[in-house]
């Protein structure tokens, strides 16, 4: 019985050494290459728009650069050209958390039926990026979008890691308007 015993302390601590590698806590990423499928929904029009769109970052120790361009449709006769730049903080939380702020330059414009808007403002993003462990990362920021007009949105999203690649999901809640995202990430610099 003795033996028994040991034998399963033994295996159950071998188990515990061989996931725990791949269990550890990893840094957030600031430098990969994504791009996906966007889907938005605008309450005003009939039906969701289908979008397509890539996002970029580049960072170092406590700050990062951020650009994001998306195309597609908002619903039946509107289409939409996106384009954001801008930089941003990270950090306070260690490793395994940031807290981030950034501050993105937006050029949006929208042709539909008799109208062609282009506007131009400002998107300030607060948040947190959590990686509890090495294969998984999940995200929540308030968003205030100052373009065509200013409203405050929220987002949520998940990102499974895989060696360099991660596959993820956002959705973002605005005031008169939702968009949901999946993608695929490159991360540059992660094994």
């Amino acid at each position: 019985m003795r033996t028994l015993s040991r034998t399963i302390v033994l295996g159950c601590i071998a188990l515990a050494l061989g996931v725990a590698p791949a269990l550890a806590a990893d840094k957030v990423n600031y430098r990969y290459l994504e791009g996906g499928y966007l889907s938005v929904d605008v309450d005003d029009l009939d039906s969701s728009g289908d979008n397509w769109f890539v996002d970029g970052s580049f960072g170092g120790s406590w700050w990062h650069i951020n650009a994001y361009y998306s195309n597609g449709d908002l619903g039946p006769d509107y289409s939409q050209d996106l384009w954001r730049i801008g930089f941003g903080w990270h950090g306070l939380l260690g490793d395994k958390a940031d807290v981030i702020g950034e501050f993105d330059y937006v050029d949006q414009s929208v042709d539909g039926p008799g109208s062609n808007d282009s506007d131009t403002g400002y998107r300030i993003v607060g948040g947190v990026r959590w990686v509890p462990f090495k294969l998984l990362e999940l995200d929540g920021f308030a968003n205030y979008n100052d373009v065509s007009s200013s409203d405050l949105s929220f987002e949520a999203r998940g990102i499974i890691n895989i060696w360099r690649l991660g596959f993820g999901a956002a959705y973002e809640k605005f005031d008169e308007a939702d968009q949901w995202n999946a993608f695929v990430r490159f991360n540059f610099g992660r094994k």
